[in-house]
């Protein structure tokens, strides 16, 4: 037999328990995507590289004005990202190696991917969702 109870609402009680437990799950979440995004990097799997980059995004979305100037300057990145076209399609010669025109393509496409990440993890800090910078007096 399953007893009744009162659930209780923390957030009737307290309204930063639910402003506090939302917090702590998109700092998991975007923690999991952060992991994942080395992951990607790391094996050159750009275009997976670049998907978890836009869960990136949609974690954060919310916290900016829509069409402000964060998502305007994430559209151009984005724009310069899809002019590549597969993130992945590296064409191998005979003995298995790229020509040095798709090499240098995979440099110019891991060198923007970069930048939409470090774009991204700026933003993050800027809303106080990342890395927080110490104050002098927070030296010891």
């Amino acid at each position: 037999m399953i007893e009744e109870f009162d659930e209780v609402d923390s957030s009737k009680e307290d309204g930063r328990a639910t402003e506090y437990n939302s917090a702590a799950l998109i700092n998991l979440r975007i923690n999991t995507i952060s992991t994942d995004c080395t992951t990607a990097a790391t094996k050159g799997r750009y275009n997976l590289w670049n998907e978890f980059l836009d869960r990136f995004w949609v974690e954060v979305c919310g916290s900016v004005k829509k069409n402000g100037k964060e998502e305007k300057e994430l559209k151009e990145i984005n724009l310069r990202i899809a002019n590549f076209g597969n993130l992945d399609g590296a064409k191998q010669n005979n003995f298995g190696l790229m020509s040095q025109e798709e090499f240098e393509k995979r440099i110019k496409i891991k060198e923007t991917l970069i930048e939409k990440e470090m774009f991204l993890r700026r933003l993050l800090n800027t809303l106080g969702m990342g890395i927080k910078q110490r104050e002098e007096d927070d030296f010891y």
